[in-house]
């Protein structure tokens, strides 16, 4: 007689089913018991189904809430164990195996606040929330193991920006090990399914979302993904802003839940991985839109200019051909703050309608590598314009034309703008566009620069280069050098900035040169060359050591990264889409 499978599941079925509740949760909790540690949103909806019975014994609750939490802390969700092991510490203040969990529980301190330390400040969580906001997510982290309010305050703003990741490893490919890559991806689908399955069992942390990132590079089916997230975006009622970084057919559907969940969304990021932009939807409270892609169309273009009346930050760009590329004349600078704009044709009238209408622009970054000139005459005819400017980059890159005035007048019209803290020039090939030690000549009249991205010409000495940087530096980028030599290098060192904590140099060097830059730069933390970027770490015994960071994290947490180094002023720097603003 051949055993089948489905008989034992009908047969389990029947005999459950002429149980009470109370004793179905029991059947329940004891398979619970029995499964691996994989399957973590499993234990999440039959943990919640038996706390949803009310006349259940409190050991049994605790019995559901301690399997929950434990396969919460396998899938990465401290804020969220900490809450289910919190409320076991309620019901039973010294239950041992809860304790465990929660790192110097204080079982008194949970069950009355008459056993805290006078000493000790009695804050609301409004108060612990407002300080908790200033703190880097790392040191949120590490909060979740505090047992009184701060663990569940740190949980709601680790919340605030959530990033779901769908073959991220696969589609940036810097994975040496395929099987890695495969293995990182499920950790990310198991992990991003348990957040979307918390999210839609607690309202606390699902209204606590401000910001919501979707990575999803890989050209895959995404109907059970885009079905999760369709369910899960009508609780976040306090989200602002989302970002989606997959192909167009999967960002669209996700724009169709977001124009009837959403209509008052005030940011939008859009990172176009495969096909055309998408349409997108009226957003009439829209403040911040981005889109990155291959490809404009005319939808895209009246959107643009449909939102003029509201939009203040744009980030538009996108990498075509040469013979393709155009000029975004309908762009409204009106009532735009921050212009950023790469992969365009760049003329005169438009550069000239930015200068001369966007009287409120405090950041205006060029990226292009089609222009017709003249432009320089623009820049030195509106020098008086621009107020309220504070970050300017200008790259012209593989320019066929010939405008030696060009730079020279950039440096004219940013003698004016003096409060400028974040600049970026370059430009190729230097002599016709004149682009040379003159230029460098305005750089002490920045007493605020924070942030510096420039090349060192071949007529500059290296030694006088370094000293020109202004001393408030912080994060330097040589997007060229004129030698290459240890000897040209070593005499580039004494002259910086003493508080460089961001240092990219353009050559690939060996280890050990890499090395000899961060002991002869002593506080620099973060180190960038083409082949990758490096965190300095320092000891009293050994020398400075670099740790190599792989360039998708570096995408989806260099954020995270740099403020952990002390970087915080490269955030403003950034060529490419960012990924939160």
């Amino acid at each position: 007689m051949v055993f089948n499978p489905k008989m034992l599941d009908a047969s389990i079925r029947d005999v459950v089913s002429c149980l009470t509740n109370e004793q179905k949760a029991d059947v329940l909790l004891y398979a619970m018991q029995q499964l691996p540690s994989g399957p973590g949103m499993i234990v999440e909806n039959a943990a919640q189904t038996c706390l949803q019975i009310t006349s259940m014994r409190p050991e049994k609750t605790i019995q559901a809430r301690l399997l929950r939490a434990k396969a919460r802390f396998a899938a990465g969700l401290r804020a969220a164990a900490h809450q289910d092991v919190q409320a076991i510490l309620q019901i039973d203040p010294t239950h041992r195996e809860a304790q465990q969990l929660m790192p110097h529980a204080d079982s008194v301190q949970l069950r009355t606040s008459s056993s805290r330390n006078r000493g000790q400040p009695r804050f609301s969580p409004e108060i612990w929330r407002e300080i908790a906001s200033y703190l880097p997510r790392q040191d949120l982290r590490t909060l979740l193991f505090i047992p009184n309010e701060l663990s569940s305050v740190a949980g709601q703003l680790l919340f605030y920006r959530l990033h779901l990741q769908f073959g991220t490893a696969k589609g940036y490919g810097d994975m040496e090990d395929k099987n890695e890559a495969e293995e990182i991806d499920r950790w990310h689908a198991r992990r991003s399914a348990d957040i979307l399955t918390h999210l839609l069992s607690n309202s606390v942390y699902a209204t606590a979302v401000r910001t919501l990132v979707i990575s999803a590079p890989v050209k895959n089916e995404m109907v059970f993904q885009i079905a999760m997230l369709a369910n899960t975006l009508v609780k976040l009622t306090s989200l602002q802003c989302i970002r989606l970084e997959m192909a167009s057919d999967a960002m669209e559907s996700i724009l169709e839940v977001i124009k009837d969940t959403h209509p008052r969304l005030q940011g939008l990021e859009l990172q176009c991985s495969f096909g055309d932009p998408p349409h997108i939807p009226n957003l009439p409270h829209l403040v911040k839109f981005a889109y990155n892609g291959r490809i404009v169309t005319q939808v895209l273009r009246l959107f643009i200019s449909e939102r003029a009346p509201t939009l203040r930050r744009l980030f538009y760009h996108h990498d075509v051909k040469k013979e393709s590329l155009e000029t975004p004349m309908y762009i409204d600078p009106r009532n735009l703050t921050c212009v950023d704009l790469h992969g365009f044709h760049l003329t005169a009238q438009f550069l000239d309608t930015l200068i001369t209408q966007g009287s409120g622009l405090e950041t205006l970054r060029l990226s292009f590598t089609a222009a017709d000139p003249p432009l320089s005459p623009v820049f030195r005819a509106e020098s008086s314009l621009l107020p309220h400017l504070r970050e300017f980059l200008l790259f012209a890159k593989s320019i066929a034309i010939n405008d030696p005035d060009l730079f020279p007048s950039v440096a004219h019209f940013l003698r004016r703008h003096t409060a400028v803290r974040v600049l970026g020039l370059h430009g190729e090939p230097a002599q016709a566009l004149g682009f040379d030690a003159a230029v460098w000549s305005v750089l002490p009249v920045f007493k605020k620069l924070r942030v510096l991205s420039i090349p060192v010409p071949k007529d500059l000495s290296p030694a006088l280069s370094a000293w020109l940087v202004p001393r408030s530096v912080t994060s330097l980028t040589f997007t060229s050098l004129a030698g290459e030599s240890d000897v040209y290098l070593s005499q580039i060192w004494p002259g910086l900035p003493p508080r460089i904590k961001r240092l990219h140099i353009p050559l690939t060097l060996s280890t050990a040169s890499k090395l000899e830059i961060a002991r002869n730069v002593c506080d620099v933390r973060v180190l960038s060359f083409p082949d990758g970027d490096f965190a300095v770490e320092r000891d009293d015994v050994g020398g400075p050591r670099l740790e190599a960071w792989h360039f998708r994290s570096l995408a989806y947490y260099g954020e995270e990264w740099l403020r952990q180094h002390g970087c915080e002023d490269s955030l403003h720097w950034a060529v490419t889409l960012p990924v939160g603003w």
